[in-house]
């Protein structure tokens, strides 16, 4: 199956991510500014989220106030939801709020924060580098080259999940979806998953998918059927340096010995501290895996795609 994402951010999208281009990216609110204005200050130890797996999702009540927009595809389309409109939904309709957030407050921070660590972790706006995956898999020599049809997938701060939807377009064997709140997998992931992963003609099978939340240290301690996962993706998840443990923990305990992971992100995440650089010196401080860049834009906010697979053992290092 081959086709190429033609992806196109609504007005609002476009305006907004422009905005943020100029200025900052993702920036955290009153614990950021605290900490640029002292040396010596500290951020805060934010409890972690238990993780787990989530299996009821919105009904028809829910679902009916959601709106959703269209993403051409080539000669298809990919349908999901208007995140502008869900933004502004969350934050106007306390009906809609109170079934859907686990925090009465969440509506109120989404629609004036990008950011809040420990509570919101921005899975509800499609980011750019979620469509740079989607479009490296599908168009890139390289991407369309690794192999999916059968293969078990996992996608770490999915949000709009536009990477592991493609995935199961392929014919993937598994899905499985994780992100940090529970609120995005069940309005944005499962209902974007829903409506373009119907049973294919062909055969009448469909991809099995799972949907996980919380923490990626407590994800990372999640019995998954004791899966090891043949391609791990992520996007725009490396802007929080503190989380970088926590990330790699959970690729090297679920990543398959042949295994690959595709992580696309910004160079720099003003604001935040994170980026492509301090990553990869993280990564390289582990030696656990080999990495390179395998996709690369100037264009707007300077992005690349990491591909990392684990490093085989030399004799220097057995001896």
């Amino acid at each position: 199956m081959s086709f190429s994402f033609n992806f196109e951010l609504t007005e609002e999208e476009n305006d907004y991510q422009q905005q943020q281009s100029a200025t900052t990216v993702r920036t955290t609110t009153a614990a950021t500014k605290s900490d640029n204005n002292s040396k010596n200050s500290t951020r805060p130890v934010i409890a972690k989220l238990p993780a787990f797996e989530v299996k009821s999702f919105c009904d028809d009540s829910i679902l009916s106030k959601l709106k959703t927009r269209v993403l051409n595809v080539n000669d298809h389309a990919l349908e999901i939801v208007d995140t502008s409109k869900l933004e502004h939904l969350m934050s106007t309709d306390e009906e809609f709020q109170s079934l859907v957030c686990k925090s009465s407050s969440l509506g109120d921070i989404v629609s004036h924060s990008d950011l809040v660590n420990g509570v919101y972790e921005g899975g509800l706006k499609v980011w750019e580098c979620g469509i740079d995956l989607a479009t490296f898999l599908s168009s890139h020599s390289l991407g369309s080259s690794i192999e999916i049809s059968g293969k078990r997938v996992l996608e770490l701060g999915c949000g709009a999940g536009l990477p592991g939807i493609y995935c199961v377009k392929c014919g993937a064997a598994r899905v499985d979806f994780q992100d940090y709140n529970v609120e995005v997998l069940k309005l944005l992931t499962h209902t974007n998953v829903d409506i373009n992963t119907k049973p294919d003609d062909k055969d009448g099978t469909k991809t099995s998918c799972g949907y996980f939340a919380g923490d990626w240290e407590e994800f990372s301690e999640v019995d998954i059927n004791q899966t090891k996962y043949d391609l791990i993706l992520s996007a725009e998840t490396i802007y929080n340096v503190d989380n970088y443990p926590k990330l790699h923990k959970v690729c090297d305990k679920m990543l398959a010995a042949d295994g690959v992971i595709l992580i696309a992100a910004k160079e720099y995440y003003f604001g935040v501290g994170g980026g492509v650089d301090s990553f990869l010196e993280f990564v390289g401080g582990q030696n656990c895996f080999d990495y390179e860049t395998v996709w690369e834009t100037k264009t707007g906010v300077p992005r690349k795609i990491l591909m990392l697979k684990r490093r085989e053992a030399k004799s220097s290092d057995v001896d």
